[in-house]
């Protein structure tokens, strides 16, 4: 036997199954003016500035980073920041860089919070 409560609980959770369903009219009229209004999706690689300078160095580091020479990676990441200062993807390497090459303690502090700035 059911209690009281229980059918109360599924009579309310019944009213809003009128709501799951909605008429293909309403709905392609919101999904209008969801698309009208929504701004263009902007791609971060069609806005980025094309530095052949600085791409050639970080393409350098990520080559280095992957034989696991990480010092001449970010030796390589620090010129391509110096040649090209606010290059998205420069930035997010290097942090990345820093921040997966120190350690919890002390003395990398400067370190830690250098890479914590520029991710």
């Amino acid at each position: 036997m059911r209690s009281a409560y229980y059918v109360e609980e599924m009579a309310r959770f019944r009213a809003f199954d009128s709501l799951k369903t909605m008429p293909p009219a309403l709905a392609a009229a919101l999904l209008v003016c969801t698309l009208t209004i929504m701004p263009p999706a902007v791609s971060a690689q069609a806005t980025r500035a094309s530095n052949p300078a600085a791409d050639s160095l970080l393409n350098l580091a990520l080559a280095s980073a992957a034989t696991g020479d990480t010092s001449r990676a970010l030796q390589l990441l620090e010129a391509a920041n110096k040649v090209a200062k606010k290059d998205p993807e420069v930035l997010y390497w290097r942090g990345l860089m820093l921040a997966r090459s120190t350690f919890l303690r002390v003395g990398d502090v400067p370190r830690n919070w250098l890479a914590w700035r520029l991710l």
